[in-house]
């Protein structure tokens, strides 16, 4: 079956449509992940911040 230059054309822009959009979930996922490690990280600093205020407070 051949294809006429329309079709390849076409075909050509559908795939160059969804690899856009795959590379764009893929940058939006990494994004959230980046940032849910970062919220974790931050928690865990204020964790020890905490715990050095404590031991300044009362000693070890």
């Amino acid at each position: 079956m051949a294809l006429a230059k329309k079709d390849l054309e076409n075909i050509g822009e559908v795939v160059e449509i969804k690899v856009s959009k795959g590379i764009g979930l893929l940058r939006l996922e990494m994004n959230q992940r980046f940032d849910a490690a970062d919220t974790k990280n931050e928690a865990g600093n204020q964790a020890i911040l905490r715990k050095i205020e404590e031991i300044k407070t009362n000693g070890i």
